[in-house]
Order: C-alpha cells, then sequence, then structure tokens
C-alpha cells in the first residue's frame, strides 16, 4: 500500500509539474512560445515519436501533459505510445541490448507512419476536451496585467504551493514510489531510474523557487491548474496502480500463455493495455529465455506505455480509449505480420 501511494503521489507531481512549467513557457511567451509547436505537422509527430523512444515514463508524461493543452494531435500521442515501452526498455536494454535498439528503432519508424496516417486522415484531430481547455478557463492575457504583474504577498495559494512542491520532492528523495519493478540479479542493479528523479528533483525546485518570488498572477495560474488536474490525477493513478496490484495478486498471466503464438500476439496486445509494467515484464523475460519471438516482443511493446497513458486516462477518457484501441489494432496488425515474415524466413 505504501508503494501505492507514493507512486501515486510520485506520478501525480511529475504530471502536474510538466503541466506548470509548460503553462508558465506559454504564459510568459504569451502563447508565442508553443504557437510554431501547434503547426510544426510532421515535425510533431517525429518529436513525439523520439520523446516514445526514451526510456521510462519521462517522455510519455511530457507528450500527455502537451496534449492536455491541445499542442499535440491525436495522431502525434499515438505516435508516442507506440513509441514508448514503458519502464520495460531499462530490462530491455539490461537484459538484450542490442536487440532493444534494434526494437526501439523498429518502434519508432512504425509511430511515425501512424501518426502520419492518422493525421491524414483526421488533420489535426484532437478529442474534445483536451484543446484549450485551460486557455477558455483561465485567460493568459492577465500576465501582462500592470496592475497585478508587480504584487507578490503571502497567502493560502502560494503557501500550499511551496508544500505541495516540498512534499514531491521528499518523495523523489526517500524513493518511495515508482520503483518501476526493479529488478536485480546477484548484487547488480539492472533497473535504476536516479537520473529521471534528477530531472524532475531540479524541476521541483525552480517550481519552489516559483512559488517562493513568483508574482501573484503567476501563484494564481498555478494554483487554477493544481486545483483542476491534481486530485483527479491522483485518484486515477492510486486507483489503477491498486486494481492491477490486486489483481497480479490472484491472476497469475504467464499461465496464459501457450506455445501458439498466434494466440500469444493476441495476448500480448491485449496486457499491454494495463497501464502498469508488470505484466509486461513477463514478455520481456519470455523473450530473453527464447520461449518467444521477436512478434510477440514488438506487438506488446506498441500496445503498452507503461504508467504514461494513467493522466490521459484521469484528464481525458475519451482520448484514453481511442489511444488504447487504435495502439492495440496497430499492435495486432504488425505483430501478425512480423509473425508471418518469420514463419516465411524461416
Amino acid at each position: 500500500m505504501t508503494g501505492i501511494l507514493g507512486n501515486s503521489i510520485l506520478i501525480t507531481g511529475i504530471v502536474i509539474s510538466m503541466m506548470l512549467m509548460i503553462e508558465l513557457l506559454n504564459t510568459g511567451s504569451k502563447g508565442r512560445f508553443f504557437e510554431k509547436f501547434r503547426k510544426a505537422g510532421f515535425r510533431q509527430i517525429l518529436f513525439s515519436s523520439l520523446l516514445g523512444c526514451i526510456p521510462g515514463c519521462l517522455g510519455g508524461f511530457a507528450a500527455v501533459s502537451l496534449y492536455s493543452r491541445g499542442m499535440l494531435t491525436l495522431g502525434a500521442l499515438t505516435a508516442m505510445m507506440i513509441a514508448s515501452s514503458g519502464d520495460e526498455a531499462f530490462v530491455m536494454l539490461a537484459m538484450f541490448p542490442g536487440k532493444a535498439l534494434i526494437l526501439t528503432a523498429t518502434l519508432f519508424a512504425i509511430a511515425v507512419v501512424s501518426g502520419i496516417i492518422i493525421d491524414r486522415i483526421r488533420p489535426g484531430w484532437t478529442i474534445r476536451g483536451t484543446d484549450g481547455t485551460i486557455d477558455e478557463e483561465y485567460p493568459h492575457n492577465c500576465i501582462g496585467d500592470e496592475e497585478s504583474s508587480g504584487e507578490k504577498t503571502w497567502g493560502f495559494k502560494r503557501i500550499g504551493l511551496l508544500a505541495g512542491f516540498l512534499v514531491f520532492i521528499s518523495v523523489l528523495i526517500s524513493g518511495l514510489g515508482h520503483s518501476h519493478g526493479e529488478m536485480e540479479t546477484g548484487n547488480i542493479n539492472i533497473l535504476s531510474e536516479g537520473w529521471m528523479n534528477a530531472v524532475f528533483g531540479i524541476l521541483a525546485i525552480f517550481l519552489v523557487l516559483s512559488a517562493i518570488f513568483g508574482k501573484d498572477n503567476i501563484i494564481d495560474l498555478q494554483m487554477h491548474i493544481v486545483r483542476k488536474h491534481a486530485i483527479p490525477i491522483f485518484l486515477w493513478t492510486a486507483g489503477a496502480l491498486a486494481f492491477v496490484h490486486l489483481t497480479m495478486q490472484y491472476v497469475d498471466i504467464a499461465s496464459w500463455i501457450s506455445g501458439n503464438i498466434p494466440l500469444m500476439i493476441l495476448l500480448a496486445s491485449l496486457i499491454g493495455i494495463i497501464p502498469e509494467s508488470g505484466p509486461n515484464l513477463i514478455f520481456v523475460t519470455l523473450f530473453a529465455s527464447g520461449n518467444i519471438p521477436f512478434s510477440v516482443l514488438m506487438a506488446n511493446s506498441i500496445s503498452q506505455d507503461g504508467h504514461s497513458s494513467i493522466p490521459l486516462l484521469a484528464e481525458n477518457k475519451k482520448s484514453f480509449v481511442v489511444t488504447k484501441l487504435l495502439n492495440t489494432l496497430i499492435a495486432l496488425a504488425c505483430g501478425y505480420a512480423a509473425y508471418g515474415l518469420e514463419q516465411w524466413l524461416s
């Protein structure tokens, strides 16, 4: 239970921190910073796919935060989710680095092509409720308001933000959550995301400084974002992690897998829908031991994206369902195509 609570606080803190930094950049530049990026087209898909190739959840959280601000199309978001292997990427790089790089390159190519096709079908497609909702509810032209821009007072909002950022930093330092299924071989830790905690630690320090020295209109904007997003993200994250934890105690997913490769591709794609790393590690270990072919691992890697989609579930359930459906269909198509190629080559 402590692990679930720690993971929930950490994931919520990461997503909120990204939202705040994105919003501060956007408001500080009066919308100009992301305007070119919003209309970037192919470059947007390329950028999102590269974010997905980053091991772990870092790139995924960034893409979800940008999508929630209406700065990524659904095609770009789907591309990120296809390219992302979640936390399994760390395990694969440790267990079979050469093949892991080949898999990453394959996922990147599939992600870019899929993103282009989705955006060609529906250019600039975003699911209703994600495009500019914060802009509508909290106008950013207040940033240039001469009347309030010089004010800086201490009150509940500023103290509350500061306390929240400090709690986030304490979770990062303590390592309470987000262990990502850490695996060890003997005394050697083969899965470590200390670098990611360091990145977000630095980010949190900047947010602490903004809470201390920021002007009142900046504090109002930050508190507005926290009030709107933090509780739903935390509750959905905690609920999803608790559900997966309890399910894994009573369901042996490994026992579902047999020597029937087509069935395994279907299972791998469906299990990838689960927004958690644990179940998907089964396919990594089976591939490393030579018990499943590349096609099964690829289908699972396309379908799953670690924790990245949990904030999307909290922010926009329609987008979660649509992107997961698209990912699963693409995973099945690519998995069976790869299986057919394996059969032909053999």
